[in-house]
């Protein structure tokens, strides 16, 4: 039991009352830590004090941390950013919000007036951002005026104390920087959000719902969806617009929520704080219209393509299967469909615009373009747009070949195209197909690929449906992989077993099958490790053997060995302990060796 008990001040961060009361009573915040953590096999570290603030309940059991220091459990939360996340995400999950990532300081920012006052550390003395003490009316500082260093807080044993050179904090000078009156506002409001933010509240916001509050103040609170109005706030902010779209339609296929960083620009740019945030109420039309995307119509849309017949024609497009896709440079397509007559392909974008994925409709129109500007040509002397690959323009050149817009149409094989498409709908691979040896050149072969009768084969065309996985046969195969793996001293792994059995790492975990596999790798270890020793202690005994008559130090044992003498403490302590005891064995006998050897020289001397 501790015999001092200190009150939390009113602005105080959980680690500076839990490093203050560690003080008064003599010991140290990381044991106070360890007292009460959730895990008693691990370690604190005070590099990662910083969690203890942002997910409490996750690593210490407040209730005993609230009998020893006599603070209540809501008095020990309120310490934290617990309720800030509390109100943007579910409440099992506030411990892997990344929500306040890259928001939380390293450094010790401080007013040396309020270290003077009360020495404490504020909780939003740690929010990047907070630069000003407002009662003060002073820049916060970060290092000693002292010795010159930035004060990290991991290295605070004492709070009114520089922890390198020993100097009070509340004698460092200020840095000299005049605020604006505009930033001066702007920071007031900031600390006003915040204090809103860390405060309890039973009202929880979805990511969609708040992100659709941003868009509502981007458009300027404005009832009618206005894209460039939007898009001018979002730029002068640096918004990622798209994203945010995308949550407040909760289209994004993984979770996502808005970072505080943005919600706290674009509530800063409105000149509003969060208790106005909360209760804004955004109109029905204007929630409807950022939501137009999700209801486009397929049956009701026709196809993009101006030389296509049923150019926008409806019912004539049809769904592939693919449901939606991210591509690497960020893009986002979805409810992929595929015109029947022609042939094209397309997707919606965020925006719920139809674009095309072939680049059909933008060689259409290169193409064109040449044709005017040069008369007489044939698709073959077309020269490549700068902006096209060598591949797609060959592809392009090849899907208008088969077509009659540009000149006449290439005649083909009647035989040949007949088995390329029984082939497709045979879910015959492309890839196959294109290894034929009746393929004269890329060229001839895409002349085929790209014919109306395949690739209307190629949109009707069913996938396989791949054959559901029997668990036990699956099993018992892996558990015989694992046994002779084990025999044959191969590494076990999960990716490993997977790559054998052709089965995902995903689906492994989700049978259960891991587990045996983890427990087939720590076996295999621990036989490893056997082994290791005896070949160890047979090198051990070599060197001792070699050098019985000399003088045997550490490094030259270890040396011999090929393994430090650290590493070897963690692998095996008691070798070691071996080796010590051959040393002393070996020490012992050379010093009695030596002593005969003085008995008989002085015995001949006489």
């Amino acid at each position: 039991m501790f015999t001092v008990r200190i009150k939390p001040k009113s602005d105080e961060s959980l680690i500076s009352f839990v490093t203050r009361f560690a003080s008064e009573n003599g010991t140290k915040m990381l044991s106070i830590w360890h007292d009460n953590s959730r895990n008693k096999a691990i370690n604190p570290q005070k590099a990662d004090a910083h969690l203890l603030e942002q997910a409490p309940e996750a690593l210490l059991m407040l209730n005993n941390l609230a009998e020893a220091t006599q603070v209540s459990k809501n008095r020990l939360i309120a310490m934290t950013f617990y309720h800030v996340l509390q109100k943007f995400y579910y409440h099992s999950e506030t411990s892997r919000s990344r929500i306040l990532k890259g928001m939380i300081r390293n450094d010790f920012h401080f007013c040396p007036f309020c270290i003077k006052e009360q020495a404490h550390i504020k909780l939003l003395w740690k929010l990047d951002g907070v630069n000003f003490c407002m009662k003060h009316q002073v820049p916060l500082s970060r290092s000693c005026s002292q010795c010159g260093n930035i004060v990290k807080l991991k290295d605070i044993e004492y709070i009114e104390l520089c922890p390198y050179c020993n100097t009070e904090l509340k004698n460092t000078q200020m840095m000299i920087r005049k605020f604006s009156a505009k930033e001066l506002k702007e920071q007031s409001l900031l600390q006003t959000i915040w204090s809103q933010l860390l405060c309890h509240s039973p009202n929880y916001m979805s990511p969609s719902e708040v992100a659709t509050k941003l868009v509502y103040l981007l458009n300027e609170e404005s009832s009618f969806f206005e894209r460039n109005t939007i898009q001018r706030n979002a730029d002068i902010l640096k918004i990622c617009l798209p994203h945010v779209l995308q949550i407040a339609r909760d289209a994004l296929l993984r979770k996502r929520t808005v970072h505080i960083s943005t919600l706290l620009d674009v509530m800063v740019y409105s000149n509003i704080d969060y208790e106005y945030f909360e209760k804004i109420s955004i109109p029905y039309g204007f929630r409807e219209s950022i939501r137009t995307s999700k209801r486009d119509n397929v049956k009701n849309t026709g196809c993009m393509s101006p030389w296509c017949a049923s150019y926008q024609k409806s019912d004539f497009l049809v769904k592939t299967g693919t449901k939606a896709k991210r591509y690497s440079d960020g893009r986002y397509l979805r409810k992929y469909v595929a015109c029947t007559v022609c042939g094209s392909r397309f997707a919606y974008n965020i925006d719920g615009n139809m674009v095309e994925l072939d680049g059909f409709f933008k060689g259409y129109n290169d193409l064109t373009n040449m044709f005017k500007k040069k008369g007489q040509l044939t698709l073959q002397e077309c020269r490549r747009p700068a902006d096209f690959k060598r591949d797609r323009w060959w592809s392009v050149i090849a899907y208008f070949s088969t077509r009659p817009i540009f000149g006449e149409v290439e005649k083909l094989d009647e035989d040949l195209l007949l088995a390329f498409v029984q082939s497709v709908e045979q879910n015959g691979n492309m890839n196959n197909i294109h290894k034929w040896s009746c393929w004269n050149s890329y060229r001839h072969f895409l002349l085929y690929r790209y014919h109306p009768r395949v690739m209307n084969a190629i949109v009707f065309s069913k996938r396989k449906v791949p054959l559901r996985h029997d668990i036990k046969d699956y099993e018992n195969k892996i558990e015989s992989l694992c046994r002779s793996m084990l025999e044959n001293d191969q590494d076990i792994s999960v990716e490993r077993i997977c790559s054998l059995v052709n089965i995902s790492s995903t689906t492994i975990r989700k049978w259960g099958v891991h587990i045996y596999i983890k427990n087939m790798k720590k076996e295999q270890g621990e036989k490893r490790l056997v082994a290791r020793k005896e070949e160890i202690i047979e090198k051990v005994d070599q060197f001792f053997k070699q050098n019985e008559k000399c003088r045997v130090l550490s490094k030259d044992i270890y040396n011999f060995i090929g393994m430090s003498q650290s590493y070897m403490k963690s692998i095996a302590p008691d070798l070691n302990q071996y080796i010590s005891m051959k040393r002393q064995n070996c020490s012992i006998q050379r010093r009695s060796t030596l002593e005969k050897l003085k008995v008989k020289s002085n015995a001949f001397q006489r």
